[in-house]
């Protein structure tokens, strides 16, 4: 499964790509990826805010600069991520 997120060029395999590693990199939850806002993300501290539902809490999982290139891709594919 890795290796068709790595050799898909698509806009789809863009995202799939982002997602799939945010998901194996962090071990966050679907429903935490799809609650994810760029504001939860720091770059510079590698780190990546998740939001807690259940307590109103939240965590801090860390980026590696893998999956932080990765992300960086995919937002500057996204139109709307500025």
């Amino acid at each position: 499964m890795l290796d068709l997120a790595e050799t898909e060029e698509t806009d789809g395999g863009i995202l799939h790509r982002a997602w799939f590693l945010t998901l194996a990199f962090t071990g966050i939850r679907i429903s935490e990826l799809l609650d994810l806002r760029l504001s939860d993300l720091d770059f510079s501290t590698l780190r990546l805010f998740i939001h807690d539902a259940k307590n109103q809490e939240g965590r801090v999982c860390f980026l590696t600069p893998a999956l932080v290139h990765h992300l960086q891709c995919y937002l500057a594919w996204r139109p709307d991520a500025e």
